[in-house]
């Protein structure tokens, strides 16, 4: 299989996982019945919904013919994926668990919630980082990079909330019942 070809390939298969994921995240934030909870689950989904879109319009390109080094793939990678997500997830979560935390009791479902979704950015990780290693093309090697660090931002904040629900004090001033902001 040529590189315009496995590139298809890759994409297909990027947008069938992130597809899923942002249907997982959607439904875990429907059914949860914690405020805080429901809120980084939507923030995960609309973050794969940003990486859904980004391959789609390079899965087409690729798809009808355009090569990695064609001028529109690389606005694409170069433009597309950067700029559609801006906010800083892990502060994101930081900021919505001090707002949360003196009312925040995980229920079973939402920590199995969790647990899933550290899983699913582990293998998405992987996944890209597979397809990395095998691909030889520098732009498609520069976007295969920043999936993988998108991912990884999105595993490691789904880490710290993790660690947040074991220990909320460790991440608060004083009692646990302080506003983080002066």
């Amino acid at each position: 299989m040529g590189g315009r070809e496995r590139a298809v390939q890759v994409l297909s298969t990027a947008l069938k996982m992130e597809e899923k994921g942002r249907r997982y995240y959607q439904r875990a934030a429907a059914e949860s019945r914690n405020e805080l909870a429901r809120r980084i689950f939507q923030t995960l989904a609309d973050e794969e919904e940003a990486h859904v879109e980004h391959l789609r319009r390079l899965w087409t390109e690729l798809d009808g013919g355009a090569h990695w080094g064609d001028g529109s793939l690389r606005n694409e990678v170069d433009e597309g994926l950067l700029q559609a997500t801006t906010e800083d997830i892990r502060s994101f979560f930081s900021l919505v668990a001090h707002q949360h935390a003196a009312s925040f009791q995980p229920e079973g479902d939402d920590l199995t919630a969790l647990e899933m979704s550290i899983q699913f950015e582990e293998r998405a990780v992987a996944f890209y980082q597979n397809q990395l290693d095998l691909a030889d093309d520098p732009l498609e090697r520069r976007f295969l990079k920043v999936m993988i660090e998108e991912e990884r931002e999105h595993h490691a904040a789904l880490v710290e909330l993790r660690g947040f629900l074991g220990d909320k004090s460790a991440w608060l001033p004083g009692d646990g019942e302080s506003d983080p902001d002066p």
